[in-house]
């Protein structure tokens, strides 16, 4: 691998108008949340990358950023042989392989390509909020571009969207080529970000501005300034209350002691202990699985909600130090803009409150934000190359398709393209008429993921079905310890227990019938260790344990047991 003198000629090349529709479709596809549209995604950027091949040359980032991102990459793939769910961690690679197709695809345009890329992004927010506001007031589109009230743009989740609204803010109040659109432009993304009724995002964004008009030396942009996010706030206000809007009523919440906020800080620590003991993470997935053996309140979450802490559970320890690395590396550059130190700033900060990088094109912005490696090397791609890619293609082709399949209601033919697809089966387990479906069922889910407690609890009824008393003793156990603030796996239990110690009297079987009633008088004893192990954030959020057994159940219990 060498340098070349072409590599260093393509520095000054614009993104071409096709990457740049990629770009912005990438963001109306619902940042590429979902698995089959980061697959859909990743091929797309190969089949830039071909073309950018036939030049004759490729251009290699050689900063830490392109190690950042195959760190993530190569931890996924080595994910199965300790992941939780070892089907489903595949799709961890696929989500994040954009990532390291979109870093080489911008490296060949170089500084100007970055550049271009970064000037659509207020662009794109705007036209976000210009599009779906109206729209999401169409009853059949509400629930598309909405979520409780809260405006949502294209993402379907008003917190990533308000992250892309800040984003636009930062590039806009930051601009070195200001003019005389800047400041309306920056007043519809902060007008949208209210909508939002993200509190995070607008606390950022008042800090942003406040930042703006300090670092402004133009007193009539500073009036300006702030006259416009004065006017955006109580447009949105008075739109709240004439329309009957429930998100700009949010901010009146703001509070360190908000459910929201306390929730946040719970769900950071219950995770970090597993974090320490698992320094290679959990695969993806792996945390929402498996946090019912180590949550102390009562949520189900399927992120952390905050970036950090999600990549150190899914891929551990070293891909998290090279991210911070690579962040940390642009920031205290002395060559990098202001302009897009304050983005990687206001990204950051917002992505330690929310799962903002699980919508793959807010990872495109940070890649797009962090200080490129000016020594790239360049090399001649071989034709051999193309086997693997068309290899890669068709792999996400694969697994996009099941993924797809279940995002459009089709879970039993989305198994049958793939089976390790543990999210498809659990769509499938209510919906199984017998016993013996529905075994099947639960056993096919726990050959990937022995920590899925609706498996386990299935498994329970089967062999309660069949007299196993003992094995629907056993997998019950593990439902409630996987499930410990689920009333009704405690109830499911107490009702198979009594019927079985009535079974076992009629029989006959004082022994059998003895350890039953054991184990029936533990149920309350279970109960009570878990509000016990319940940690004071968990008693001051919203959603409280409710562990106490109904009368009519506590009443039996006496009967029971005597």
């Amino acid at each position: 691998m060498k340098k070349s003198a072409m590599a260093a000629e393509s520095l000054s090349e614009e993104s071409p108008l096709s990457f740049k529709l990629f770009f912005i479709i990438s963001a109306a596809c619902v940042g590429l949340y979902y698995e089959w549209l980061a697959c859909i995604a990743a091929i797309a950027l190969l089949g830039f990358l071909l073309r950018y091949a036939r030049r004759g040359f490729l251009r290699l980032p050689g900063d830490i950023s392109l190690y950042a991102v195959l760190s993530v990459l190569i931890g996924f793939l080595l994910s199965p042989l300790w992941a939780v769910d070892k089907g489903m961690t595949v799709y961890g690679f696929f989500k994040a392989l954009p990532l390291l197709l979109f870093l080489l695809c911008i490296s060949q345009n170089g500084d100007a390509g970055r550049e271009a890329l970064l000037k659509l992004i207020p662009t794109i927010g705007i036209g976000m909020t210009l599009l779906s506001w109206p729209l999401s007031l169409i009853p059949p589109l509400t629930h598309f571009f909405t979520v409780d009230g809260r405006l949502a743009g294209f993402f379907q989740y008003p917190n990533a969207f308000a992250a892309l609204l800040l984003c636009g803010m930062a590039l806009l109040l930051f601009d070195k080529s200001q003019d005389k659109l800047t400041l309306p432009k920056t007043a519809i993304l902060f007008l949208g970000l209210l909508l939002s009724g993200s509190r995070t995002a607008f606390v950022l964004a008042l800090g942003l501005v406040l930042f703006a008009l300090v670092r402004q030396n133009n007193p009539s942009v500073r009036i300006a300034t702030a006259s416009i996010a004065a006017l955006s706030v109580l447009a949105a206000a008075a739109y709240s209350l004439l329309g009957g809007d429930i998100a700009a009523g949010r901010f009146l919440t703001l509070s360190l002691r908000s459910s929201t906020f306390l929730g946040r800080l719970l769900y950071a620590q219950d995770a970090l202990p597993v974090i320490l003991r698992h320094p290679f993470g959990l695969g993806y997935l792996g945390y929402r699985f498996l946090q019912g053996s180590f949550q102390t309140g009562v949520y189900s979450v399927t992120y952390v909600h905050n970036e950090l802490l999600q990549l150190l559970l899914d891929v551990g320890w070293i891909p998290a130090i090279l991210w911070l690395i690579a962040i940390g590396k642009t920031l205290l550059s002395k060559s990098c803009p202001l302009q897009r130190k304050v983005l990687i700033a206001v990204l950051g900060l917002h992505s330690l409150f929310d799962f903002d990088f699980q919508y793959p094109f807010l990872c495109f912005i940070l890649l797009l934000a962090l200080e490129p490696d000016k020594q790239c090397r360049s090399f001649r791609p071989v034709k051999a190359a193309v086997i693997p890619a068309i290899c890669l293609c068709a792999a996400c082709l694969y697994f996009g398709l099941a993924a797809a399949l279940l995002s459009f209601g089709h879970a039993e033919k989305a198994v049958k393209v793939y089976p390790g697809h543990t999210l498809s089966w659990l769509a499938l387990l209510p919906e199984q008429a017998d016993i013996p479906a529905m075994e099947d069922t639960a056993d096919h889910i726990l050959a990937h993921n022995d920590s899925v407690f609706l498996a386990h609890s299935a498994k329970a009824r089967a062999a309660f079905s069949r007299g196993e008393i003992a094995a629907m003793i056993a997998e019950k156990e593990k439902a409630i310890h996987l499930a410990p603030y689920v009333l009704d796996e405690y109830l499911d239990y107490f009702d198979m227990l009594s019927y079985s110690i009535e079974l076992f009297r009629s029989a006959g079987d004082a022994d059998s019938a003895a350890y039953c009633r054991e184990k029936l008088l533990s149920i309350s004893e279970m109960l009570r260790h878990t509000e016990e192990g319940t940690s004071a954030l968990g008693w001051r959020i919203q959603d409280r344990p409710e562990l106490t057994l109904p009368a009519s159940y506590a009443a039996r219990l006496i009967d029971d047991t005597h």
